[in-house]
């Protein structure tokens, strides 16, 4: 679709996102109330563990890649143990 004077694409979202109209989730409604106590102290607690589930995820995610380069590693140190070469041979 074209962008005309006729049609407009970018004002009509302008202000469909001005007057808060929802775009089937990745935009929220304009609300411009204040949090009560107790909402403000959920959505921080909502908060806080979802970067704590996150961060958790991550810690896992770099404790897998570590152990797995470790046995890499201790597989590598075995093949040269049960075939010993010498690399310092001229060949």
């Amino acid at each position: 679709m074209e962008n005309t004077p006729d049609n407009n694409l970018i004002s009509d979202a302008c202000d469909k996102i001005a007057s808060g109209y929802d775009f089937g989730g990745w935009t929220d409604p304009l609300d411009e109330r204040t949090l009560g106590a107790a909402e403000a102290r959920t959505v921080n607690r909502n908060q806080r563990e979802k970067f704590r589930v996150i961060n958790k995820n991550q810690q896992a995610v770099d404790r897998f890649n570590d152990r797995a380069r470790l046995k890499r590693v201790i597989a590598q140190r075995k093949d040269d143990r049960l075939n010993p070469r010498n690399v310092l041979k001229n060949r």
